[in-house]
């Protein structure tokens, strides 16, 4: 059977499932039906109540499309326990092994989106038409990629988001979990649920009024370039100009940051680690080179690898551990610290998942953003050649008042082609708005040094620090007009449309020099809501 549109899907209720003296039993003409869905590429979809042990269930059910290669238990937020098989050929099959106590056994959706298995248990699926669950709590496939499988863990993270005017304390959370953290800007909790105790949790959810959504706190991942050493050549430092930052202050969310670094001599106000521990250092040079791009003095190589902004002043939130891997909430955790700090700039290098704006991080960002006076810097991601064009831009890249960048190799003027981009959900916005150097970026490491590095991580940082220098020239401006000055002052870029590169290069000095700009937001596609009105066809034509 053929996919349409990269999602298939089919439903069976739990009555056509008989059991036999404790077995599974399948009726043939069932088991012929569901062979045929499997073989054809689809989901085997069987939800079953079985007296065994999700884990025993694991290990003894029977393959029903070649050979498998290798199973895991998850259970869902439900408290529904799945086994999703891996076959030999890479594709993935889910078998509900055991429905959550309490259960009325009504059914499951299960299907297959982008290679991904979902399986939805129909005590969810109120909540999900609702939109007070998210979808990705059920992508069986990511949370096993996640580490978030039986095996790994006995709890599941989660993010609270709850509605304007709520009081966020700790009796604010849903039953049955543990407050981890409270982001009272963000209107959210960052909560723990165990796996073996969620009857009440769902029960909960469905009678609050105040909360808005239940998210999975899921992991998030520092894009990691090869970062290639570079010798400073002998060269007299740059003449110091009033174009270069001094009075502005970027945020940096990365890995860290080497404060012993010359470049940042005196230069850093604060910084904080939200990765559990209390050492904001950068083990891995990520976050070194990210603050170096954006406001690096350069006094290490004499002038010659300064940042774009070289006056202004760093705050440095760390958001991922010493692997490079984290949390949304961790993530969160920053943003909200950044907005509060005073900064003016926020260069947010968060890679979450490819997305359309429907996430946390994304709906974080916009949420600050009209709560404090900052602009939001956010790279729009990358990937391998052989996506380019075909996804859309990562966590929270989508964010409506973010500005976002894609990479530009500064050597040939093209656009970087393993830039991500694509229309966001909400409005039908175009992202990025603007591109930055992303290839062979010289900025500093730990120990003193310096080094290049290939990512659009780079071309963001590059352009917060444009942002720095423009706020110092203008610091009664806003962050949408701040924003919209380096969108329409941008330099074309050949045989590029705005779907890749938004308003095209980044050019300080156009930005700086141009006297009249015109606020009018991202470049945007507007949004019709079947069924079309003629009324609204009209209204979108003028």
């Amino acid at each position: 059977m053929p996919r349409v549109g990269g999602h298939r899907d089919v439903f069976m209720p739990v009555e056509s499932i008989a059991r036999d003296h404790g077995d599974l039993y399948v009726p043939r003409v069932l088991t012929r039906l569901l062979t045929t869905f499997t073989l054809a590429g689809a989901l085997a979809i069987v939800p079953v109540t079985s007296p065994v042990s999700a884990r025993a269930a694991a290990k003894t059910a029977p393959d029903r499309a070649g050979a498998v290669t290798k199973s895991d238990v998850v259970t869902l937020v439900t408290g529904d326990v799945v086994r999703l098989d891996t076959l030999a050929d890479g594709t993935q099959q889910a078998l509900v092994v055991r429905t959550a106590p309490g259960s009325s056994n009504a059914g499951t959706h299960t299907y297959v989106h982008d290679g991904d298995v979902y399986v939805e248990p129909a005590s969810a699926l109120p909540l999900l038409a609702a939109g007070k669950l998210d979808k990705r709590l059920f992508d069986v496939s990511a949370l096993v990629r996640q580490g978030y499988g039986d095996d790994d863990r006995s709890t599941l993270p989660l993010i609270v988001t709850y509605r304007s005017g709520t009081s966020l304390t700790s009796k604010a959370a849903p039953a049955g979990v543990k407050l981890r953290a409270t982001f009272a800007d963000a209107r959210a909790l960052a909560v723990t649920q165990p796996k073996h105790a969620r009857a009440s949790f769902l029960t909960d959810v469905r009678k609050r009024s105040d909360i808005e959504k239940v998210w999975l706190d899921a992991r998030t991942h520092a894009v990691k370039p090869d970062l290639t050493r570079k010798t400073a050549k002998p060269s007299t430092a740059r003449t110091k100009t009033s174009n270069d930052g001094a009075g502005s202050t970027i945020a940096v969310l990365d890995t860290g940051i080497d404060a012993s670094h010359p470049d940042f001599a005196g230069r850093i106000d604060a910084m904080r680690d939200f990765t559990g521990g209390n050492e904001p250092t950068d083990r891995l040079g990520l976050g070194t080179h990210s603050a170096s791009v954006a406001a690096g003095s350069g006094a290490a190589s004499g002038g010659q690898y300064a940042g774009a902004a070289p006056g202004a002043h760093l705050v440095v939130g760390k958001v991922y551990d010493d692997t490079g891997r984290g949390y949304e909430s961790w993530a969160i955790a920053g943003l909200e610290w950044a907005a509060e700090s005073g900064a003016d700039i926020i260069d947010v290098n968060v890679t979450g998942a490819v997305t359309r704006g429907n996430d946390p991080l994304t709906q974080a960002v916009d949420t600050l953003s009209g709560d404090s006076d900052a602009l939001f810097v956010v790279p729009t991601g990358q990937s391998g050649h052989e996506e380019a064009g075909t996804s859309h831009v990562n966590a929270p890249g989508a964010a409506a008042a973010a500005l976002t960048v894609g990479g530009v190799n500064a050597r040939t003027g093209f656009w970087w082609d393993q830039s991500r981009h694509g229309v966001m959900a909400d409005g039908g916005a175009v992202k990025p708005e603007l591109i930055a150097p992303a290839v062979d970026v010289i900025g500093a490491v730990p120990g003193g040094g310096y080094a290049s590095a290939y990512s659009t991580v780079p071309a963001g940082a590059h352009a917060a620090g444009a942002a720095a220098v423009l706020h110092a020239k203008h610091p009664d401006w806003s962050p949408s007009l701040l924003k919209a000055t380096l969108a329409a002052t941008a330099a074309p870029v050949e045989d590029s449309g705005t779907f890749t590169v938004g308003g095209g290069a980044v050019d300080l000095h156009r930005a700086m020099a141009q006297p009249v700009t015109v606020d009018r937001g991202v470049t945007s596609f507007g949004h019709l809501t079947r069924p079309y009105s003629a009324d609204q066809l009209r209204q979108q034509r003028k």
